[in-house]
């Protein structure tokens, strides 16, 4: 939480996220800036995202300011359990 990882370039993002470990369950990734990216890069970097993950904190990211066809996008890409 809190980490300034909006600052991140997405392929960042994406590499970081993809080293998490596939048991992951939780990630609280709230306050992070991650709202100042396209929806497409959001949708890159959620599609990293462990496939076992249960819970994902995104509070705090400046989401509110993308448009519903924005937010479905984004929402699509997280990972179906």
């Amino acid at each position: 939480r809190g980490n300034s990882l909006g600052d991140k370039t997405t392929a960042d993002l994406v590499q970081i996220l993809q080293a998490l470990p596939g048991s992951l369950q939780s990630l609280d990734l709230g306050g992070n800036g991650l709202g100042e990216k396209t929806a497409d890069e959001l949708v890159k970097i959620l599609q990293a995202l462990p496939r076992n993950l249960q819970s994902l904190d995104l509070n705090w990211n400046g989401l509110r300011e993308k448009t519903a066809d924005e937010l479905v996008k984004i929402l699509q890409a997280l990972p179906a359990n």
